[in-house]
């Protein structure tokens, strides 16, 4: 509504200089409630989004025009009331009630837009926006970026929370806990799979996996389960098919040969050799007794377990594995030094830590009788420190430098490639 438009509507313009000084007033109010709510439309509340539907509490910023000019009784801040509506004047006259709750502020224009058509000649023009939504406040714990108190819109559902305060990674969706205290007193838990909402297979306003909050809810996001790593034992030496097998409860020494399609005809059956991890120990066992299932040779096996099946002839050979350019058994022929032994097996990998270099004495004859030596390799190239000769059966193992000694990975990965001949 422009001045001209005003001041043709107040009665008796014209007539008089006190009236029209009158005339001029009211105009320059009306213009000033006119500006007023062209701000208060944009006087919206930090909170509000696009999406924010509309509830009994909210303030309403409206702004209505017809031709591009304001209606004055119909531009300002509309309170929206505890059942949902808000009441509008046309002409100085009230009209029905019009519901906008659950609607978004866009929907509440049409609506309204709607309401108000039949009393104009003229399209209006309807904005609406949320210039205050009431406040309520839940406490987030667990596996969140922002643990504590978080104040929340009025409406607002678990999308919104986790929008607001996010989630970690190792965050477990699929089982996100909510404690309430209903309005008499008695405590409720719901428990929502906020996961389905991520994927699609529920809507994001799911009322069981997208709640609304109330206030006072307390959230919890839980860690994911950690997988539970696989148990396996090696089967390594004279197999069909050495390897990392998974270890079945109750397994045993025949259990495990047969898994690794038994022995080849280069083993040797009176010598296997079961490793254990868990507390370091040796103890060799009978193939062919244990494929009989002869109770003191068919041991049961527990997981990390490393069972070694030697060849016949292997305490007359010595190996060299690991960080080497060719890694690989060698007969026993005569003597043979450390630096003799690694220049055979083609030298050091660039990556290779000859600080730690580790001799296994005895791996490949007797592993009972097994003992580690360590030898800084770099103190024998600077003759520091004497060469070493190895033994029939010892075992050279050269690991990089981003490990540290001698590990069942190592051994089961190395002799698997090398202890069948």
């Amino acid at each position: 509504m422009d001045e001209m438009h005003l001041l043709a509507s107040v009665p008796g313009a014209g007539r008089s200089r006190r009236d029209r000084s009158q005339a001029v007033i009211l105009t320059a109010l009306a213009l000033a409630a006119v500006a007023a709510a062209r701000a208060d439309i944009r006087a919206l509340d930090p909170l509000a989004r696009p999406s924010t539907r509309i509830g009994p509490g909210c303030l309403l910023a409206l702004n209505v025009s017809i031709h591009a000019i304001d209606e004055p009784e119909l531009c300002g801040q509309v309170p929206v009331g505890r059942d949902g509506t808000v009441e509008l004047t046309v002409g100085f006259r009230p009209i029905d009630p019009i519901p906008v709750a659950g609607l978004t502020a866009a929907e509440a224009a049409k609506r309204i837009q709607a309401a108000i058509r039949r009393f104009y000649a003229a399209e209006p023009d309807v904005r609406v926006g949320i210039a205050r939504i009431p406040r309520f406040q839940v406490v987030v714990e667990g596996a969140t970026f922002r643990a504590g108190v978080v104040t929340l819109p009025e409406g607002a559902r678990l999308s919104d929370l986790l929008a607001e305060t996010g989630y970690q990674s190792a965050a477990d969706l699929s089982q996100v806990r909510i404690a309430r205290v209903e309005p008499g007193g008695a405590r409720s838990a719901l428990t929502a799979n906020f996961a389905r909402v991520l994927d699609g297979s529920v809507p994001a306003d799911d009322p069981v996996h997208d709640p609304v909050l109330r206030n006072g809810d307390k959230i919890t996001l839980t860690l994911s389960p950690v997988p539970a790593i696989p148990q396996t034992i090696a089967v390594l030496g004279e197999v069909g098919r050495p390897g990392i097998i998974p270890f079945k409860p109750g397994m045993t020494v025949r259990d495990a040969l047969q898994e690794a399609f038994g022995l080849t005809p280069a083993a040797d059956p009176e010598r296997v050799v079961i490793r254990r991890l868990k507390d370091g120990s040796i103890t060799t066992v009978s193939a062919a007794k244990a494929l009989e299932n002869v109770p003191t040779e068919n041991l049961k096996l527990v997981p990390d377990d490393t069972v070694i099946v030697n060849t016949r002839d292997s305490g007359r050979r010595f190996a060299v594995l690991g960080s080497v350019a060719s890694p690989r058994t060698f007969d026993y022929k005569q003597p043979v030094t450390l630096t003799e032994a690694i220049t055979d097996a083609g030298g050091f990998k660039p990556e290779a830590d000859r600080r730690r270099v580790v001799i296994v004495k005895n791996m490949l004859s007797d592993p009972t009788r097994s003992e580690t030596v360590t030898v800084n390799y770099d103190e024998i190239a600077a003759r520091r420190r004497p060469d070493l000769t190895l033994q029939p059966g010892d075992l050279v193992q050269i690991s990089p430098r981003k490990k540290s000694g001698f590990n069942l990975l190592d051994l089961g990965g190395l002799l698997l490639r090398f202890f069948v001949f």
